[in-house]
């Protein structure tokens, strides 16, 4: 029993992989939400999570600035998260919160 258990586990795990979007798509979603919000200070990276159906978690990282201390390493820090919907085409349906211009670059 422990091997047809074993199988099934695999074979979800394939369809998962396959369901995954490609790394150029969830670069897409970060590209779009980057260009209405503008690219904030000290910039880190943009994350994009999968979460389900066409529902996505797009965090975006900065590097603090340490007033106090001054060591060479920094860790990144969320300063904003969106949820996301993305429409059949690929494009922004919905953000909560909701997208405007916060950083000039």
């Amino acid at each position: 029993m422990a091997k047809k258990e074993t199988k099934e586990i695999k074979e979800a795990q394939e369809i998962k992989e396959a369901q995954a979007p490609s790394p150029e798509f969830k670069a897409n979603i970060g590209s779009q939400i980057m260009t209405i919000i503008g690219k904030p200070p000290r910039f880190d990276r943009v994350e994009v999570c999968p979460l389900f159906d066409s529902r996505y978690r797009v965090n975006i990282w900065v590097i603090p600035e340490d007033k106090k201390e001054k060591s060479l390493i920094k860790n990144p820090i969320i300063t904003i998260s969106y949820f996301v919907i993305i429409d059949s085409d690929g494009k922004l349906a919905t953000t909560n919160p909701g997208l405007k211009k916060l950083y000039s670059e």
